[in-house]
Formats: structure tokens, C-alpha cells, sequence
């Protein structure tokens, strides 16, 4: 009785505990629309930015694709948009997305996977516990993005496709989105 009573509370821990590291803030552009963060360095597309405008206008979101002296190319629906950079209010540009969610699975398969050590598992289970909750809180709080105004236009253009710039002569109509 007492070893299904433990196995029973066991269990609500690790769903409560889940629901404690799911809830994790985290920054993450919609999936397949940045890389991971191990292939940033070889990723030939720009980040992912979310620009408030000014004027009240609905909020523009895609690939940021360059910045020029007054104007923003971003990448929304397979189109390319040009606005004006000084009408931009707030921006948020996403390098990479965490792997909260992954690290999340890895707690929770240790911590069952502890079971099998019997009456050992008083103590792997706390430490599997602990390091999960500990790796998985890192990878949530991890920057992964760059706001504007607090950096300006001239600093994260390096995160745009054409970090400088658009090329002469480029059709900015024929530019394809990550993944086509």
C-alpha cells in the first residue's frame, strides 16, 4: 500500500513539476522560421522580427530581410515589405529558438527513468529533479532575441539577411523564404 502511495505522489510531483517548467517564459519565433542555436553560424537567413508601428497600424512580423538609411525590408507572407524605419515604434528580432520544451522531456524521462533503482530512488530522484529544473530554467531564460529602441538599427542590421544592405540589382520580389 505505502509503495503505491509513493508512486502515486511521485507522479503528481512530476506533472506538477512539468507544469512548473512549461510555464517557463520564453521568446520563440514560429516554428522552422529561425534556426537552432547550434546552427546560427551557418544560417544564410535573417531573424525573425515582430515591428510595432507608430501610426496604430497592425504589427508586421516575418524575416528581417535589410535595413537602408530610412527604410526596413521584412519578409512577411512570401512578399517583401519596405516601411520606414522611423515609423517603427518597437521591434523584437529572434535569432534562434530555445529548446525549452526538449530540455522539459529529458527532466521528466529522468525522473521516471529513477524508479529503477529501487529504494535509491530517494536519492536519484532529487537530483535528476533538481538538474532538469535547473538546465531547463537556463535554456528558458537564455537571450535569444534583440529589442529595438534600446539597440539601434545600425546594431542589429548584422542579424538581416543582407546584413549590408540590399544588393545592387537585386529583385527583391524574386527573394524566396526559408524553407522554398
Amino acid at each position: 500500500m505505502f509503495k503505491n502511495n509513493f508512486i502515486l505522489v511521485i507522479i503528481i510531483l512530476i506533472i506538477i513539476i512539468l507544469t512548473l517548467i512549461c510555464s517557463c517564459r520564453t521568446v520563440n519565433a514560429p516554428r522552422g522560421s529561425v534556426p537552432s542555436r547550434t546552427g546560427i553560424e551557418n544560417d544564410a537567413y535573417g531573424g525573425w522580427i515582430s515591428a510595432v508601428l507608430e501610426d496604430g497600424q497592425q504589427p508586421i512580423s516575418g524575416e528581417f530581410i535589410a535595413v537602408s538609411n530610412d527604410s526596413l525590408y521584412i519578409m512577411c507572407s512570401e512578399q517583401v515589405q519596405c516601411i520606414v524605419s522611423s515609423s517603427v515604434k518597437t521591434a523584437r528580432i529572434i535569432l534562434y529558438n530555445t529548446q525549452t520544451s526538449s530540455y522539459a522531456l529529458w527532466t521528466t524521462l529522468a525522473c521516471i527513468g529513477t524508479f529503477a533503482n529501487g529504494a535509491f530512488a530517494a536519492f536519484t530522484f532529487p537530483a535528476a529533479l533538481a538538474t532538469g529544473i535547473a538546465a531547463t530554467n537556463a535554456e528558458a531564460n537564455r537571450i535569444n532575441f534583440y529589442d529595438h529602441p534600446r539597440y539601434s538599427w545600425q546594431k542589429l542590421k548584422k542579424y538581416a539577411r543582407f546584413p549590408q544592405g540590399l544588393p545592387a540589382g537585386i529583385r527583391i520580389e524574386e527573394l524566396k523564404p526559408r524553407g522554398k
